[in-house]
């Protein structure tokens, strides 16, 4: 199913590893005092009305999501 996705994130790039199982590298999130004030809004081009929203808050690592949405290209 088509899927809109937002992702914002924050890692620590020293300590990264490979996971053989996965295929890919993988990163600590950053301590708790490094965090940051986080908030997004998804829109779609030309509209002034957003798919979600994201309210501020304290995070290392935010997503977002519209199920089922399809874009023209």
């Amino acid at each position: 199913m088509p899927t809109e996705v937002v992702k914002v994130g924050e890692y620590i790039n020293e300590e990264h590893f490979m996971d053989a199982v996965m295929d890919g590298y993988f990163y600590e999130c950053v301590y708790d005092s490094e965090r940051l004030d986080v908030s997004f809004e998804l829109y779609i081009i030309d509209s002034d009305v957003p798919l979600f929203k994201r309210p501020l808050d304290n995070h290392w690592w935010q997503t977002g999501f519209k199920w089922g949405r399809v874009l023209k290209c």
